[in-house]
């Protein structure tokens, strides 16, 4: 009985469920590679057919005359299938006491045994895989939104020591990016569409750009005087980043009135997309915290998205594919991952400010309130990710008659979601501590940068179309930075503790 039970609590613990998820990233990325070397049918059956995997280093890459001798030996996607199902299992069996405090958990879990069940169906050929991925995939997602919308926790109050008084007035700056957005329908409304027509889809941008960068230096002059600022510097950099943002929500509203469909038809115009919903979302969160911090956020998460976007060419302007051009399913897809895209970019950006704090002293006052925020936009992200990746496999079966075919894109898009599962549970389980988690919300902005834009490098899969064939230099001189801030984080914090 004692074995048993070491055995249970093996195959249904933390630890199980940490390395599948973190095998599954790894089997995804290294199978897009070979999709992209070898060929689509290839890349299935080797990886996600076969009980195991192996990848060999391209001898035809740099280094290859050496590294082509390495190879990487992985579990296959039934294997991992199988591990996964045994510790969802497992883990309600651990966990039975507290089932009726979160249920909605173990609904989840029962969820995503029944998504298990339909990628083996097809394997073993038997029962319809669709209905079954559907079933499945409605349950988990209905049992996220429960969890995080109804559930009650129990939140202790932290001291706020940048805190401003409340100030009613300063929800009118949420005015301001509202009016960017509805100036250009008025406009085109009113039969004024031919100077809309004409403006540069840079122009205004690039002027968005202009207000974004003083908007984070005052944030950050705010932040450093604690409190000593006065309302004076708070009003100058919410007038700056509301300001900002109007122009961005007039881009953006100008680019939809041009097409005649949602912005989100290209990479440029999804990170302009992405970008304004992560600085409107930054701007709210500040009116409500009043702690300088989200503002900082939004300004930099805002800066980022419009420097990428032009890096990109600019907004596409060219014709997409019939497949996609369909306006319902533009905006239950496109517009809800571009707006889970937007969530997880908020959260990298708070993990990185948390890790460049971390790095310069021991401790900050608003360490507290950045966990806090990046773990809230990392629950977003992952609904949202979770919900667009969903309702595109259902578009998917519409358009090209199969729910799931392990395209790059869909494969980056899972690896995004479950590398936010794996965060999240490593912080549910105490397996990480806190600057664990936030490296782990750093570490996915360079899945981020994969999955919006890296996938469109490698030239192959049904989404490449209605992208710019412009240089992505900028996504990966980002996700370089973002590896680089990593493990610098972890090389000081373990030289800290060799000291110590």
């Amino acid at each position: 009985m004692k074995h048993a039970s070491k055995s249970v609590r093996l195959l249904g613990g933390s630890h199980l469920t940490t390395l599948v998820l973190a095998l599954a990233v790894a089997l995804l990325f290294f199978a897009t590679l070979t999709d992209a070397r070898y060929g689509h049918e290839t890349a299935v059956q080797a990886y996600f057919g076969s009980l195991i995997a192996t990848w060999s280093y391209p001898p035809d890459w740099p280094l290859g005359k050496v590294l082509s001798r390495c190879w990487i030996a992985l579990p296959g996607g039934p294997l991992i299938a199988l591990m996964a199902g045994l510790n969802l299992a497992f883990a309600g069996i651990l966990h039975l006491r507290s089932v009726r405090k979160e249920s909605s958990l173990t609904i989840l879990h029962c969820g995503l045994l029944i998504v298990i069940a339909a990628y083996l169906c097809p394997l073993l050929r038997c029962g319809n895989g669709f209905a079954i991925a559907v079933t499945g995939g409605a349950i988990s997602i209905t049992a996220l939104l429960v969890h995080y919308a109804l559930v009650k926790r129990k939140i202790t109050p932290q001291p706020d020591l940048h805190a401003t008084p409340p100030c009613t007035k300063e929800r009118l700056f949420l005015l301001v990016p509202l009016g960017g957005a509805l100036l250009p329908i008025v406009l085109k409304a009113f039969g004024l569409g031919m100077p809309i027509e004409r403006i540069n889809s840079l122009t205004l941008p690039l002027l968005a750009y202009a207000l974004y960068t003083p908007a984070t230096l005052v944030s950050l002059i705010a932040i450093s005087k604690g409190e000593r600022a006065d309302r004076r510097l708070r009003w100058c950099y919410l007038s700056l980043l509301s300001s900002a943002i109007a122009l961005h929500a007039f881009a953006v509203c100008t680019l939809a009135i041009i097409h005649a469909r949602p912005p989100v038809t290209g990479l440029a115009s999804v990170l302009l997309f992405a970008g304004l919903v992560a600085a409107c979302t930054a701007l709210v969160m500040e009116t409500v915290s009043r702690q300088h911090i989200a503002a900082l956020g939004g300004a930099i998460a805002g800066l980022s998205a419009v420097l990428l976007a032009y890096g990109m060419g600019g907004a596409d302007t060219g014709a997409i594919s019939p497949m996609i051009d369909k306006r319902l399913w533009l905006i239950l897809h496109v517009v809800v991952i571009g707006s889970g895209y937007a969530a997880a970019l908020l959260s990298v950006v708070f993990a990185n400010i948390h890790i460049v704090w971390a790095m310069m002293s021991r401790e900050h006052p608003l360490s507290l309130s950045l966990i806090s925020l990046t773990k809230t936009m990392l629950n977003a992200a992952l609904v949202l990710v979770s919900i667009g990746t969903f309702s595109g496999g259902i578009w998917a079966m519409s358009a090209w008659g199969r729910f799931w075919g392990w395209d790059p894109k869909e494969n980056a898009a899972l690896m995004l979601i479950l590398w936010m599962a794996l965060a999240i549970h490593a912080k549910r389980s105490r397996l990480v501590n806190d600057m664990g988690f936030i490296r782990l919300c750093a570490a996915l902005g360079i899945l981020l940068a994969w999955s919006v834009a890296g996938t469109n490098i490698l030239g192959t899969g049904l989404h490449s179309y209605g992208y710019a064939d412009a240089s992505l230099t900028g996504i990966g001189v980002y996700a370089l930075a973002q590896a680089i801030l990593v493990a610098t984080s972890i090389i000081a914090n373990a030289r800290k503790q060799v000291r110590q």
